[in-house]
């Protein structure tokens, strides 16, 4: 996909891409979905599944179960959005520096 709107006008390339919204198939229950997210929101839930031992599929439909309406997307993005918020509160109270997943870092990088 090579959409850039307008917007991306002036914006390093690496920037642009990060921004691009990537569809994916995932498994909720006995049926597949489609779930639409920008990159570094899909390293960041594989990262985080990875963490608790768990397949991506799994881990979003562990997500998606107390989901009582909106879109799956906007929920996935809250979720990974309120993870790195409460490790960020963690280190602050530990005295450690900022909390920066490497994806995001890698996924803006340019080139």
């Amino acid at each position: 996909m090579n959409y850039r709107p307008d917007s991306d006008a002036g914006v390093n390339p690496g920037e642009a891409r990060s921004r691009l919204v990537v569809k994916r198939s995932v498994a909720i229950g006995d049926r597949r979905t489609s779930v639409s997210l920008e990159e570094p929101f899909w390293l960041a839930l594989k990262d985080i599944a990875a963490a608790h031992g768990r397949t991506l599929s799994a881990f979003v439909a562990e997500i998606n179960a107390p989901r009582q309406g909106g879109n799956l997307s906007s929920t996935l993005r809250v979720f990974v959005l309120q993870h790195f918020m409460a490790r960020a509160d963690q280190a602050a109270v530990a005295g450690a520096g900022p909390v920066v997943p490497a994806m995001a870092l890698e996924a803006s990088a340019p080139e």
